[in-house]
């Protein structure tokens, strides 16, 4: 193969790729690009997944992480506070006791009315000898009338 033929297929590729990138910019909005199983990841078996879109609107992420953030550092009894309920969390002290290392977000599932379904898959340290991955998370999120988002609803199994 000559070099110019080379050249006019890396041309011809990296061409392909930047209209594939846009395409998936502008046209899919959703946070999902496509999903593996018959619906989303957080409502079914292991086998399903969600592969999300690396353009997707974060902002419902973020109150979520927040929360993730303050179980890791130790502060599970502000959650509470962030979820705007005066009594605090039942299920704190084993949130304290199996220590959360790390979390990795698995499926969003976003309504029409400004809320998502946010389900992480989280990995603890569960004491002398071992680590434990794969307790699941499930966030409820919505878009409040100033614009920002709040969980309003968490779930978690041990």
């Amino acid at each position: 193969m000559t070099a110019k033929k080379r050249r006019g297929i890396v041309a011809l590729l990296v061409v392909l790729i930047v209209v594939f990138t846009a395409l998936i910019v502008s046209a899919n909005r959703s946070p999902v690009l496509f999903r593996l199983g018959d619906g989303p990841a957080a409502f079914e078996n292991d086998l399903a997944s969600d592969v999300l879109n690396p353009f997707r609107n974060r902002g419902p992420e973020k109150p979520a992480l927040e929360i993730l953030r303050k179980v890791k550092t130790g502060h599970c009894a502000d959650i509470a506070l962030s979820l705007g309920v005066d009594q605090p969390d039942p299920q704190c002290k084993r949130d304290t006791e199996l220590r959360l290392i790390s979390w990795k977000l698995q499926a969003r599932e976003d309504d029409s009315t400004g809320g998502s379904i946010l389900y992480y898959e989280v990995q603890r340290d569960s004491g002398p000898g071992g680590i434990k991955w794969g307790d699941p998370y499930w966030f409820l999120v919505k878009r409040q009338a100033d614009g920002h988002w709040k969980v309003v609803s968490l779930e978690r199994w041990f």
